[in-house]
């Protein structure tokens, strides 16, 4: 995750874990009012955005509201993506 609205800001990503189990990355982050996107090995040339419901390749920002999430991004391809915040 990488964003204005992560702890690192757009400088720092935030680093996702694979759950093997889940077949999922995710982590627990707490953000800011703001937007971030997804992307792989902290580049460019891998990245989704966009929205929650629909995260979509090479897309823009996606919007999110403060609070402390799990964060859960399944990458399969356009239409099929699956993204996940749950508040703790």
């Amino acid at each position: 995750l990488i964003g204005d609205a992560t702890p690192g800001g757009w400088s720092t990503s935030t680093p996702m874990t694979y759950n093997q189990k889940d077949r999922c990355w995710e982590t627990t982050a707490t953000v800011t009012n703001g937007s971030f996107k997804l992307r792989a090995t902290d580049g460019w040339d891998i990245n989704w955005g966009g929205s929650i419901a629909e995260p979509t390749f090479n897309a823009g920002n996606i919007a999110v509201t403060a609070g402390n999430y799990t964060i859960r991004f399944i990458p399969q391809c356009d239409g099929m993506n699956l993204l996940t915040l749950t508040k703790n």
